[in-house]
């Protein structure tokens, strides 16, 4: 009976003990928050902005990125986030425009008509579109032109028309090769269904030679636009053994992605474009610089073109002047690309971004694998707000979750509830005794 005695006895003070420790366990612990961790995360960032949408309806919602998001994100972009009403992660992605640009291009081939035709010095080529099939429609915007191969720069007016016979003038343009320089593609205002197409060469007193040349269609994504920006940069320019040096600054990381100088007089010169590391940028077209003025045209490409947009902080354009002076440039653009953020719209706005905690990683969404989809659908495109700038929490400033555990009385009543116990056990144990 005695060993049952003390086995109770034990039962008795365990159960009080436990309720004991889990009543102070519940008043330090302060109560569980619903999307506490969430919250937290939030605290961490530096920087927020609203999320403004004019037009309601749709399900899904985009803004463009702006100069101040990159200044103060990661230059990853790892640290975006979007948060609701009641403080929640909402899943998106990041749309960079490339899938939105690509190019798509169908090319006809042409066949030279008969001899070719004089009119005093001008010299006229006629060519018929071959379709691509039957009863199918020529449709072209650009012509591209088989050039001599010695050094020349003729003007041409392009002609159109659908039987040979009545003819709409439908450019005027410029053909060229000089040395390294070539011009062989004219871009037509307007997509046209001519099936013949007339180069009349002016002035061709040479007699060149034009035989052959493709009419193409080219489509590509005008919402391309919507994803660029231009503006002036800091820059500083640096004269050294016959080289300048151009150095541009780019703090907010932004994504550059062309570069156009303005610079007098008629000079050709080769360049080399570095990151603030010194490796090389690819650009698209040959390293060349090069302003020609001619008695009545000129010709001129002072445009530095990245295959990728660069965010380094500061890149260099090095321009090899040989032996002569220094370009007089006078000014200097930059184009960068913007990224649009797309998300799901749940009717748990508003809503707002936050930025600048480089403590955290990129999250990954589901909605990243619909993109595809997402792009055929309707999308209300909203605007950034006004940047604030966030406090610093930190273990000083961080203010406790209110509760039931943080009351007063609370803490009353748990002093007097383990008085009651104890006092009970106390006499039980007596008795027994």
């Amino acid at each position: 009976m005695r060993i049952r005695e003390w086995i109770r006895k034990g039962s008795l003070l365990a159960g009080a003990g436990a309720i004991l420790v889990g009543c102070l366990f519940f008043n330090v612990g302060g109560g569980m928050n619903v999307g506490a961790a969430e919250q937290d995360g939030a605290q961490n960032f530096r920087f927020s902005k609203p999320l403004d949408f004019k037009d309601s309806g749709g399900l899904y919602r985009a803004v463009f990125l702006d100069e101040q998001v990159y200044a103060g994100a990661s230059q990853e972009l790892n640290d975006i986030r979007i948060v609701n009403e009641q403080g929640q992660f909402v899943p998106y992605y990041i749309d960079n425009g490339y899938s939105e640009s690509a190019e798509d291009r169908v090319t006809y081939t042409t066949e030279l008509l008969g001899e070719v035709k004089k009119e005093k010095d001008d010299s006229v080529f006629d060519f018929e579109v071959t379709p691509l099939g039957k009863n199918v429609d020529i449709r072209g915007n650009s012509l591209n032109v088989s050039l001599p191969n010695e050094n020349f720069l003729k003007h041409v007016e392009v002609y159109g028309s659908y039987d040979s016979i009545g003819w709409e003038r439908v450019k005027i343009d410029d053909l060229y090769r000089i040395d390294s320089l070539t011009k062989d593609t004219i871009e037509l205002d307007d997509k046209y269904s001519f099936r013949y197409y007339r180069l009349k060469v002016l002035n061709n007193v040479e007699g060149l030679s034009f035989p052959q040349m493709q009419l193409s269609n080219v489509i590509s994504d005008l919402q391309w636009r919507d994803f660029q920006k231009s503006g002036t940069p800091k820059y500083e320019m640096k004269q050294e053994d016959g080289f300048t040096d151009i150095i541009i600054q780019n703090p907010n990381h932004l994504r550059i992605k062309r570069v156009q100088l303005t610079a007098a007089g008629n000079f050709t010169r080769t360049y080399e474009l570095m990151d603030s590391e010194g490796k090389t940028i690819e650009t698209e077209n040959i390293p060349e610089l090069f302003s020609m003025d001619f008695k009545d045209v000129r010709i001129a490409d002072t445009t530095i073109t990245a295959i990728f947009p660069t965010t380094t902080p500061a890149f260099t354009i090095r321009i090899n002047n040989q032996d002569d002076l220094p370009l007089d440039i006078s000014d200097i653009t930059i184009e960068y690309k913007l990224n649009k953020l797309v998300f799901e719209d749940k009717g748990t706005g508003p809503y707002r971004l936050l930025y600048g905690n480089s403590t955290v990683v990129k999250p990954q969404y589901d909605i990243v694998k619909f993109r595809s989809h997402i792009q055929q659908e309707d999308m209300v495109i909203g605007t950034l707000g006004e940047e604030t700038t966030l406090p610093v929490v930190t273990d000083d400033n961080v203010p406790a979750r209110e509760g039931f555990a943080t009351k007063p009385w609370f803490s009353g009543v748990i002093i007097v509830i383990s008085v009651v116990l104890i006092g009970l056990l106390a006499q039980k144990l007596k008795k027994t005794s």
